[in-house]
């Protein structure tokens, strides 16, 4: 019965928001069976005790031992009296009857043990936690799962939603194949006469298959807008039901987009789509999902009318995963398309990946692949004449890792990475990566013997002084913190010996390096003063034409300094320098110097930081920022920050703020800056301002510096209407006026009507498919 109840509510849902374009997903009421042989009854003398038939058992130690969940409970007012000749109890004055945390009250109930029939009258209410149904009467027949409620009302939550729905009707009853649901109201208005709601003429649901409803209709208040004379909801595990979707883009122009779900079984189910673009023409797809032990995947296909006698678009993907057991796994994922995105353009584009993974409890095996190839044609109009050019790009990389525990302190690793790129007027380039290692842990040390090659693109494509190198063999002990009496160091030892070759130069030579890692000091200086440090030195030997020698050092000491009222300041400095030189290119000396300040407060809901990076060798700023923020409560919070970053691809300033009143103020801005440039090149802001209880304003702007234009100039106000709001809404860059309809409720959605160089209509139904999907897996494998 519980299933059946929720089938109910699931069945309204689905009604309620296929005609308003609006989801739910939640938890309705469900109602437990109450089944002959519940047992636990209390709150009757033993004399009035139920014999045994029916499973009821009598008094005295012949009850047998239930958990408290499973108890069921029967309490009345003014008493209950149990015929025992016609085996009948009868309960009255307020009655109230709980069982597995379901409740029924009412001013009456009857049961009659002989023909398992629970009959309750007056004022009945069910109730699951927070969900009702109230109802003038409840049949119930216990032993066929059949029953009836008579004149009903509900309201239930969702978690997709805010507030409740609604629902009145005649008569809701029940069998174990369907439910039915006669003369139905629904609405998310909790006033006496809602200002709408939805009406149906009969609900029938078909368990575990479909969901079918006649005369469904639209009201506004008393006038009646819609009417769907017949619809069938499929709900099996993977459901059927979209509502059209329409809409208005300067791109297509005038659409409306279709979806046929079908469904054969669990291993064979997918969409059809049937679409129609204003500008464009008719678009069609199919997208079916398969499984068959051990693999499951999908197929999609979408073909889209162009005009101007140019071929259509196509997109086609494909996807397939596969399992083994729980020690393999692959996935295999495959995307092409060829369109047009102008008249005198075409674009073909094909993109691959796939990977395979191995587990064992002695370790993992992985391979991926993927790979994208375009081909861009243009034919360009200049002076009269037509050019035409074709650019290709090409990018393909794959990888092979894997690892093998030994024994418990034996590790075995290795990979293999491979990447080419390929792009116009550029000859390609390729990059490729090897290594392994095995690896020994112990308490006291970490022991790895290593093997590691690496070839870059061409010389002049980076910023290097080499091209590749290869480490053979290389070995290094790194010790654990180092003990001293019993007391543990922030101090580590390192130690390595290894074989290089680097070119260009066909450089081979030894290396051999030894030194101390400070892993981490903190030493309090006064009461307010914290010194920090972190810090290496290594000494590498080459054995190479002069025995070179190469001393490297790095420190990060730090001072923190805690101000009085919530202030701290904190000075870090990192030095890293070398003596020496090095015949390879890759592992050269790199000097840095860098000096790290910042100052922050932290106090009540105030919060305030400005750091700044500089690097000293370059006599340049790395990043300057600086935040300063503000939190009243759960409502209220406001920030403000600003950062540079010279290094940036322009060197440009970027700032963002945000403020929030509670519900009253929503002010959100970010912007970018161009220093290089002088200019503004991204600039997006909104407002939205409650100005009284039932007015709003909002506003929003986005500007694109590099199209030099604003693709963003909105204002709105909105007026709230109790359980609605209406808003007008004007569109500066496309010069349209809107007019919208939004249920509080489903704040997400919205029914748009608007009017530019033509009629526009636009109802928002993204996520509508969820609400189905969502339902059916609820209703698989209920009570």
């Amino acid at each position: 019965m519980r299933a059946k109840i929720s089938m109910v509510f699931l069945a309204i849902s689905a009604l309620f928001f296929m005609a308003l374009n609006l989801f739910v997903a939640g938890n309705p009421p469900a109602l437990a069976r109450i089944r002959s042989d519940a047992g636990g009854w209390e709150d009757l003398p033993s004399s009035s005790r139920v014999p045994g038939k029916g499973g009821l058992e009598t008094g005295g130690n012949q009850r047998p031992e239930k958990s408290e969940e499973d108890q069921a409970r029967l309490k009345a007012q003014e008493g209950i009296v149990y015929d025992a000749e016609k085996q009948i109890l009868i309960a009255r004055g307020g009655v109230e009857l709980t069982y597995r945390g379901i409740r029924v009250r009412a001013d009456r109930m009857q049961l009659d043990v002989s023909q398992n029939v629970l009959i309750a009258d007056g004022n009945v209410v069910f109730s699951d936690q927070d969900q009702e149904v109230r109802s003038e009467s409840l049949t119930f027949h216990l032993d066929r799962e059949e029953g009836s409620f008579g004149k009903t009302s509900m309201a239930f939550t969702s978690s997709a939603m805010t507030g409740k729905i609604y629902v009145k009707g005649r008569e809701l009853a029940s069998n174990p194949k369907s439910l039915v649901l006669k003369d139905a109201s629904f609405t998310t208005c909790d006033l006496p006469d809602p200002h709408y709601h939805l009406e149906a003429r009969e609900v029938k649901v078909y368990l575990d298959d479909r969901i079918e409803a006649r005369n469904v209709s639209y009201w506004e208040g008393k006038w009646r807008l819609f009417v769907w004379p017949f619809l069938v909801i499929p709900i099996k595990e993977q459901n059927a039901f979209e509502f059209p979707r329409f809409g208005y883009s300067k791109e297509f122009g005038w659409f409306v987009k279709t979806t046929y779900n079908y469904y054969r079984n669990s291993s064979a189910h997918g969409s059809l789509y049937l679409d129609y673009y204003e500008l464009r023409g008719f678009g069609a797809g199919i997208l079916h999902n398969y499984k068959f032990a051990p693999a499951k995947g999908g197929l999609y296909l979408y073909a889209l009318q162009n005009r101007n006698e140019l071929p259509p678009d196509l997109q086609a993907a494909f996807s397939l995963d596969q399992e083994a057991g729980s020690s393999f796994k692959s996935n295999w994922q495959a995307q092409w398309s060829h369109i047009y995105p102008t008249e005198d353009t075409e674009q073909a584009d094909l993109a691959g990946a796939a990977q395979l993974t191995g587990k064992s409890a002695a370790g993992d095996l992985s391979l991926r692949f993927s790979g994208r190839g375009t081909d861009y044609q243009s034919t360009l109009r200049s002076g009269g004449q037509l050019l035409s050019e074709q650019n290709k790009l090409r990018n393909y990389s794959s990888q092979i890792t894997g690892n093998r525990q030994l024994t418990p302190d034996l590790r075995l690793t290795a990979g293999v990475g491979a990447t080419r790129y390929e792009s116009p007027g550029r000859s390609p380039y390729d990059h490729y990566e090897y290594r392994g290692q095995l690896q020994e842990e112990q308490p006291v040390y970490r022991l790895t013997l290593a093997y590691r090659e690496v070839v870059t693109p061409p010389l002049d494509r980076l910023n290097e002084a080499w091209q590749s190198y290869r480490s053979w063999p290389e070995v290094k002990l790194e010790s654990k913190r180092i003990s001293v009496r019993g007391k543990v160091l922030p101090l580590q030892i390192l130690t390595s010996y290894g074989q290089y070759h680097e070119e260009p130069g066909g450089i081979d030579s030894s290396r051999v390096d030894a030194g101390l890692r400070l892993t981490g000091l903190s030493y309090p200086v006064g009461k307010r003063t914290t010194l920090g440090l972190l810090g290496q030195g290594t000494a590498s030997y080459y054995g190479y034409a002069d025995d070179d020698l190469k001393l490297m050092a790095e420190l990060q000491p730090s001072l923190t300094y805690r101000i009085a009222g919530g202030w701290t300041a904190r000075l870090g400095y990192t030095w890293q320098d070398g003596r020496g030189d090095s015949p390879f290119a890759f592992d050269a000396i790199r000097p840095r110097q860098e000096l790290a300040t910042s100052l922050g407060y932290a106090g009540g809901a105030w919060s305030a930081e400005a750091s700044a990076n500089y690097d000293l060798l370059a006599d340049t700023y790395r990043s300057v920022g600086t935040k300063v923020a503000y939190r009243g409560g759960k409502d209220e919070e406001a920030s403000l920050q600003l950062a540079y970053n010279p290094y940036s691809y322009f060197g440009d300033l970027a700032g963002s703020a945000r403020v929030h009143l509670r519900d009253r103020l929503d002010l959100k801005m970010d912007t970018q800056f161009s220093l290089a440039r002088n200019e503004f090149y991204r600039a997006d802001n909104s407002l939205r301002w409650q100005a009284t209880p039932d007015w709003r304003l909002e506003l929003a702007t986005a500007y694109d510096g590099f199209l030099k234009r604003f693709y963003r100039e909105e204002v709105g106000v909105v007026r709230s209407v109790h359980c609605r709001e209406v808003g007008v809404r004007y569109n500066f860059t496309n010069q349209e006026i809107w007019l919208e309809l939004r249920i509080k409720a489903f704040p997400g959605q919205a029914f748009r009507m608007g009017a530019g160089e033509t009629l526009l209509v636009d109802a928002n139904l993204e996520g509508f498919e969820n609400a189905f999907s969502e339902m059916g897996a609820t209703t698989a494998g209920g009570d």
